[in-house]
């Protein structure tokens, strides 16, 4: 289904008892699961990343029957639900009993044969294809939380500051809005002083360039909801872009970044980038590759019950000493 065939839904009066919300961009999947649920009152169960129990699930959706009242299951997390379990909870869907799955699996492998189960009642939420689609989004959302002088060029600054990632980009306006300031270059200049906070640009940088990151990593986790399937999706596109900008650079040395990118960059900032890729090595890449990927693995075993935030602060700390490894050759 496409955003504008689910906007047309959830305008209507029919509204289906249960649908899949999932994607690349974890931002507008929560948007949606959240303005699709609210058209529903009743006795909601969410259960969210490792809470999910099936029988649990189960229980929750079937008590309807018991009780006469509208039963809501809420599953939102980063592992597909076995198919088995899945087309169960979606049988037992009904006007008395609504069904929400909520799936942040950025990779969307196998994910096609999990849509099916619910029968068209699904939509995809992709990430923004341009500065115009990101705008919008920010635009929209800034509206929400009464930023009455937000405009695109303030928005996307904030955009590309956090790398092109909706959800940072929204967490960082969720910021602005309760401080009370007004938005504008000179607040957005000042975000880590003014707002006692980080930005994950400067928590980025701080990795590249400091042996010792862990004042700035501990300074981040401690003023951020960290959201750890998020957060590592854009660490791992942020030493992507490096890694495209490396490899472009070797083949045309005098290229704009926009070449390799797609959209232009200020020249402070172009500048800043071609410097960074250059620190880069092909081993020093695999390396932080190979962690990422390892980091990832970890986060999503099934039944895994470890403090996420604390295991994410522990290999950040063990990437920024791969890196410090490399800078001495």
């Amino acid at each position: 289904m496409y955003k504008k065939d689910l906007d047309f839904i959830l305008k209507g009066k029919d509204i289906p008892y249960f649908f899949m919300f999932y994607g690349d961009d974890s931002y507008q999947i929560e948007l949606y699961t959240k303005e699709y649920l609210s058209r529903f009152n009743g006795d909601k169960l969410t259960l969210s990343f490792d809470e999910y129990d099936f029988n649990r699930a189960k229980s929750q959706i079937e008590q309807n029957s018991l009780f006469g009242d509208v039963s809501i299951l809420h599953i939102k997390t980063d592992k597909k639900i076995p198919l088995k379990e899945l087309k169960t909870l979606v049988s037992l869907a009904n006007s008395s009993a609504i069904f929400v799955y909520e799936l942040h699996d950025g990779v969307q492998k196998n994910v096609a044969e999990q849509a099916k189960v619910f029968d068209g009642n699904f939509a995809r939420f992709f990430v923004p294809k341009n500065d115009s689609e990101a705008s919008e989004i920010l635009l929209n959302h800034a509206k929400k939380l009464g930023i009455t002088n937000a405009n695109p060029a303030l928005l996307l600054h904030i955009y590309h500051i956090h790398n092109e990632n909706v959800y940072l980009a929204t967490s960082e306006l969720n910021r602005i809005a309760i401080s009370g300031l007004e938005l504008n270059d000179e607040l957005i200049a000042k975000l880590v002083s003014s707002l006692n906070a980080i930005s994950f640009d400067t928590l980025f940088n701080t990795l590249l360039k400091s042996h010792d990151a862990s004042a700035k990593i501990a300074q981040y986790f401690d003023a951020n909801s960290i959201e750890e399937s998020v957060f590592l999706a854009a660490l791992y596109k942020s030493f992507y872009r490096l890694f495209l900008i490396h490899s472009g650079l070797k083949l045309k040395p005098n290229a704009k970044l926009q070449e390799f990118l797609g959209y232009a960059l200020p020249a402070h900032v172009e500048a800043e980038l071609k410097a960074q890729a250059s620190r880069f090595s092909l081993p020093m890449f695999y390396d932080i590759f190979a962690h990422l990927n390892a980091c990832d693995y970890e986060l999503k075993k099934p039944k895994n019950f470890m403090d996420k935030e604390l295991f994410l602060r522990s290999e950040l700390l063990k990437l920024s000493s791969i890196i410090a490894k490399h800078s001495k050759h």
